[in-house]
This record gives C-alpha cells, structure tokens and sequence, in this order.
C-alpha cells in the first residue's frame, strides 16, 4: 500500500473537508474541491460519524494536477499594478 507522501506526489490524496460556516472563502474552495472528488461535510452533526466512517471506508482518492505557476502569476499582478 503506498504511503500518503506517496500518493501526494502522484497527485492523489484522500480529503474531506468541513468548511467553515459563514466564510465565503471557506465556501467557495469546498465548491473547487468537490469538482475534484473531495468529500464535503457541510457540519458537524448527529450525522457525521456516519460521513466519518463512509469516508474512511472509500477507496477513492481525489485526483488533481496543480502546475506551478507562481512566476507567471505575479508577473501579472505586476502589470496591473503598472
């Protein structure tokens, strides 16, 4: 069984996620996450030992490829600052 170092390096990792309520932020990276197949619990509730153990039973993993970026983006910030 690979490790989870492992499977961060090939870009898969098992998540679940409990956004905090009220914070727009928190909401909208809970909606990018779900498109990649990350488990969303809304609250933490008579429920969740259920979506704990559901989760925790899964095989799944989320898959995600992020690319480096970070020259690129600040360079463009650079030009609007201009």
């Amino acid at each position: 069984m690979p490790t989870i170092n492992q499977l961060v390096k090939k870009g898969r990792k098992k998540m679940m996620v409990i956004p905090m309520f009220d914070q727009y932020e928190q909401q909208c990276n809970a909606a990018a996450l779900a498109e990649i197949g990350v488990k969303i619990v809304r609250k933490i509730d008579a429920g969740f030992s259920g979506h704990l153990q559901d989760w925790l039973n899964a095989q799944n993993a989320c898959d995600y490829h992020f690319v480096p970026n970070t020259a690129e983006v600040a360079d463009k910030i650079i030009d609007l600052v201009k």
